[in-house]
């Protein structure tokens, strides 16, 4: 099992986190200075559940959470953040469901820092074109993200396992 280890002074954004369950399990283990969740669904992103998650984690994990959280209920367009200013971008399971996906990237590219990266953890298609089973959006074919996010000159990736890809581009 990887474990990963992010320097506590990082800002990290989410896009498309949902109810950021994932990333507050995360900051528990791994813990980075600010953390901002990003998600139109105002149902499913809201301050009362956050403040129940961090609860839950916090007596399972017997610790207090360092990491402050900013919750942004909207699309992954026009952000209100300065340009770069974020060390991570995580897109987890959400790529598919991302409206306005170019628009979102050259989001992504001017947030980002010099050097910073993105993640992405996506359930592909591999010789035909897949749905997901969740939402009924079509999956993106690897290449297709490949090509996508280096059309904005954020390069790399890692292949994870047969159904979903770990993919990292980094601002170079």
């Amino acid at each position: 099992m990887n474990t990963f280890h992010f320097p506590l002074s990082t800002f990290h954004l989410s896009i498309g986190c949902g109810s950021g369950l994932w990333e507050i399990k995360q900051m528990f283990e791994n813990p980075v200075s600010n953390l901002i969740l990003l998600d139109p669904n105002k149902e499913l992103l809201n301050t009362e559940d956050v403040y129940a998650t961090v609860q839950y984690f916090s007596k399972i994990y017997q610790k207090e959470l360092v990491t402050s959280i900013q919750i942004l209920q909207q699309k992954a367009v026009n952000i209100p953040l300065e340009d770069k200013s974020i060390d991570e971008i995580w897109f987890y399971n959400s790529l598919h469901e991302i409206d306005r996906l170019e628009e979102s990237i050259q989001e992504c590219f001017r947030l980002l820092k010099p050097n910073g990266k993105i993640i992405i953890e996506e359930e592909l298609s591999h010789n035909e074109r897949k749905i997901h089973e969740g939402c009924l959006k079509p999956l993106f074919f690897e290449k297709e993200i490949i090509d996508l996010f280096e059309k904005f000159k954020l390069l790399s990736n890692e292949p994870k396992d047969e159904k979903a890809n770990y993919l990292r581009f980094e601002k170079f």
